[in-house]
């Protein structure tokens, strides 16, 4: 079993979840809903349109990719996927303000993030299960990112540089399901504006400063970019950006939270994967996690709790779906000895490595001058 498969089979297994999280009462007025605490608990005054991203999950559950899932008893009838996908978009669309937007941390915030994710979330649902959504669903889906692509495409968010990346991914997805031609003008305008901001050491800046796992972030949604829209003019970037992380993955295949002010220790699959099309760095690292298996460490950092769980469980369904487009290197040696030998410094960043042989020390003066040695 690979990394890959890993993470697919945790994912199915805990399909059960979400829809244990789903209120699936069809006369309730939070029909649809996967927020616990809004529409069971009634410990929250808004629903947080960020659950609602299990919807897509579900949905693409509900494919035939995964009919051995059903053999063996782990994943319950596609219509009842179907079903929890179907609900979950109109609970979606009813949360949705008439501006577009959503709320994700307080009530009326009308949140960036908030209407960028659930969309990539959705339009990776629409581009992968195509013919399979019904027509009243589709045209639900169609008439939620018209709405949200519009709200999208007047604002921006450059605190956080991957939330810009994620936008470009968003609107491109837009495009896909509306045809809108808009959508496709600003999300190449925002990945155009986005890849000014890498430094020279080739990460994105993260509300002024660096972090690893929101690199690995950026790096999911540009790829998903040029994946959906066959602009491959963000490669380059990304491949630089594949050069300042490459050499801070630990041999495990896991990286450091000290590596980067949000401590977020996420390693990205998907768009390592897309990237192997087109880098040898990223090609090897994709064929580790065909061969390897990392456990509940690379579980942990965006699958660990129910919100994580909620929010990003799609990524490895979409990342089994798109195996066929992933190009990994496989390599005789192991990949402590690709790594760059010595001593590498990121001053900028304020991150050192150092490989030798099986010997491999990362030093973190930017978290606290910590040291984890492999």
């Amino acid at each position: 079993m690979s990394d890959l498969d890993f993470q697919l089979k945790f994912v199915a297994e805990n399909a059960w979840r979400l829809s244990g999280m789903q209120d699936s009462n069809p006369i309730s007025p939070s029909f649809g809903c996967f927020h616990l605490a809004y529409w069971r608990d009634k410990v929250s005054e808004f629903p947080d349109a960020r659950f609602q991203e299990a919807g897509a999950t579900l949905g693409l559950l509900s494919l035939s990719n995964f009919d051995l899932f059903r053999q063996s008893e782990v994943l319950t009838s596609p219509e009842s996927l179907y079903e929890g996908f179907r609900s979950g978009l109109i609970a979606l669309t009813n949360q949705q303000y008439p501006c577009g937007s959503f709320d994700e941390w307080y009530k009326g915030e009308r949140g960036y993030a908030a209407t960028e994710f659930p969309m990539i979330a959705y339009g990776l649902a629409g581009f992968l299960m195509k013919d399979k959504i019904k027509q009243e669903d589709f045209l639900l889906l169609k008439n939620f990112f018209m709405s949200a692509g519009k709200f999208l495409s007047s604002r921006q968010d450059k605190v956080k540089s991957n939330h810009e990346a994620a936008a470009s991914a968003a609107l491109a997805l837009a495009f896909y399901i509306t045809k809108e031609e808009s959508f496709e003008t600003v999300a190449r305008n925002k990945i155009k504006e986005t890849l000014t901001r890498q430094t020279a050491e080739g990460w994105f800046p993260e509300v002024s400063g660096m972090d690893i796992g929101y690199c690995f972030v950026l790096l999911d949604y540009v790829m998903l970019y040029v994946l959906v829209t066959g602009d491959e003019e963000p490669i380059p970037s990304m491949k630089k950006l594949f050069d300042f992380i490459f050499p801070f993955i630990q041999p495990d295949l896991t990286v450091s939270p000290e590596l980067g002010l949000c401590l977020n220790p996420y390693v990205g699959r998907l768009g390592t994967s897309l990237l192997s099309n087109y880098d040898e760095k990223a090609a090897m690292v994709s064929a580790e996690f065909s061969k390897k298996i990392v456990g509940n460490k690379g579980l942990m950092p965006y699958l660990g709790d129910d919100l994580r769980f909620a929010r990003w469980s799609h990524l490895p369904v979409v990342t089994h779906l798109l195996k066929e487009e992933f190009k990994p290197k496989n390599s005789p040696e192991e990949l402590g000895n690709k790594f760059p030998k010595g001593w590498t410094f990121r001053k900028e960043a304020g991150i050192c490595a150092y490989h030798q042989e099986k010997l491999h020390l990362y030093f973190f003066p930017s978290g606290g001058g910590g040291i984890r040695c492999f």
